[in-house]
């Protein structure tokens, strides 16, 4: 967890939304936050990254748990694998296809023209009043442009709730939004 390590693998250029120039004393927070805010007897996150293994058949990932098979393989039909972009996504699904948006930390290393296009993709993709969320591992969060910002309905209170109960605990910010689409 350094830059010179982390430049060779994303590019210098990658870094030009990082505050942060010691990588490990933000890695060090994260790690005391969950140990001192997380159950980690549970948490397949931090065991997984800090151990390199499961703890327990208990501590694992939902779709591992020996109690969610059944509701998993009932469901399986329901899991369609999409490779593409969202541009992609919204040529075969068309408009008002989703409800539901888990972007993890995808914006994380772009400019905020090339973020706020993609959101204008995934506004097109979503049926109104759907929820939109991402996170920030390193970078600032990049800034909604006018036209966004009046479709994209930040939640702070929910964001805030939600990254509390993290158990990945590794990212930086956590962001709701409900997409208005009047």
């Amino acid at each position: 967890m350094n830059r010179s390590i982390l430049s060779l693998v994303k590019g210098a250029h990658s870094f030009r939304h990082v505050d942060e120039k010691e990588f490990d004393k933000n890695l060090n927070r994260k790690v005391d936050r969950a140990m001192r805010n997380i159950d980690n007897r549970t948490n397949y996150f931090f065991s997984l990254i800090l151990l390199g293994k499961f703890l327990s058949h208990k501590c694992l990932p939902p779709y591992l748990l020996k109690e969610n098979f059944d509701k998993l393989k009932n469901n399986i039909d329901k899991i369609e694998v999409f490779h593409g972009i969202s541009t992609d996504v919204l040529k075969k699904f068309g408009p008002d296809s989703f409800n539901k948006f888990n972007m993890s930390n995808i914006f994380e290393w772009m400019e905020d023209d090339l973020f706020n296009n993609v959101m204008r993709e995934f506004i097109d993709l979503a049926k109104p009043g759907s929820r939109l969320c991402y996170r920030y591992t390193l970078a600032r969060p990049r800034n909604l442009d006018e036209k966004n910002s009046k479709i994209l309905i930040s939640e702070p209170e929910l964001a805030a709730e939600l990254f509390a109960i993290d158990r990945s605990f590794m990212y930086e910010s956590f962001h709701v939004y409900r997409i208005d689409k009047k």
